[in-house]
């Protein structure tokens, strides 16, 4: 069984906020205080100073994160190790995935995956393509799902899927079914913000015509697909979206698929992990997810 302290110290030192950390570990903010105490008082140090206000990591504190991660993961690996002599798959298993892929892709694979497994506790962050890039860089999760075309150095990506967007618009739109490219030029966009993995694949299939993304006529970035159907729904303007996340209103025939001649956007949907030994439960779902869309494709 693994010290909660750390776990504690973990999550503290991660958000510097103790509010925070105690609602990421469903304990209350005084039961964070007490456990960081416990854990300075054992070792003689301040763990965590405050500069201007703002919490920070002491030298101390930086210290213990370094060796805090490696703990962790040791105990987890510890964990599902001496649960395999049962017959049992049981552990922890942190995953990050970028916002479409959280929203429209990943939820029946999750609840398909926790029924094979229901000892595996599990946690999913949501963030766009470059957030998960670096929680995984800080540590925050083991495995990422990403859809973006740039890749970061130092991690390791692998395809799963591949992913198609649509130029869309609104069904009562004024708008032919087939464009060309000068006529697309001329329409209101929206689209999803920088950062986010569709935007890197719309600006890297524009640059291969020699277009940069400050010619579209863009009215406004939106943090969320949702966020943008919704607006689509109230306006008339274009957007550029994952066929994945728009099944249902095509279906309901509220938006439109418009196609530009010499425009098309297909993506990979990538794994993405750091560099070093797999921890076993990542590698279980890894091999879950290949073989689940595999099936698909």
């Amino acid at each position: 069984m693994s010290d909660f302290r750390l776990r504690v110290f973990a999550a503290a030192a991660r958000t510097l906020n103790f509010k925070q950390a105690a609602q990421e570990l469903c304990i209350s903010q005084p039961a964070v205080s007490k456990h960081i105490k416990s854990l300075e008082d054992h070792y003689h140090v301040r763990l965590f100073e405050r500069l201007g206000g703002r919490l920070c990591l002491s030298a101390a504190g930086r210290a213990m994160q370094q060796h805090c991660h490696k703990i962790l993961q040791d105990y987890d690996a510890l964990s599902y190790a001496m649960h395999l002599f049962n017959q049992e798959t049981a552990g922890r298993l942190r995953l990050g995935a970028s916002t479409t892929i959280a929203q429209y892709l990943l939820p029946r694979l999750l609840a398909e995956f926790t029924s094979l497994y229901p000892d595996i506790e599990i946690s999913l962050l949501n963030s766009n393509t470059r957030g998960i890039e670096q929680a995984l860089n800080a540590h925050e999760i083991e495995l990422g799902l990403v859809e973006g075309a740039f890749k970061s150095a130092g991690l390791i990506y692998t395809p799963f899927m591949q992913d198609k967007l649509l130029v869309l618009a609104p069904a009562d739109m004024n708008v032919p079914a087939h464009l060309n490219l000068p006529e697309f030029l001329q329409l209101p966009l929206v689209l999803r913000e920088h950062g986010s993995g569709t935007l890197d694949v719309i600006s890297l299939r524009l640059a291969a015509l020699n277009l940069k993304l400050t010619e579209l006529r863009v009215v406004m970035y939106l943090g969320s697909t949702e966020g943008i159907k919704q607006f689509l729904q109230h306006s008339h303007c274009l957007s550029i979206v994952s066929a994945l996340a728009v099944e249902p209103e095509l279906k309901r025939g509220e938006l439109k698929v418009i196609s530009v001649e010499g425009l098309n956007f297909l993506r990979e949907l990538n794994l993405v992990q750091s560099p070093g030994p797999t921890a076993p439960l990542a590698e279980r779902f890894c091999s879950f997810l290949l073989e689940k869309t595999a099936a698909k494709g």
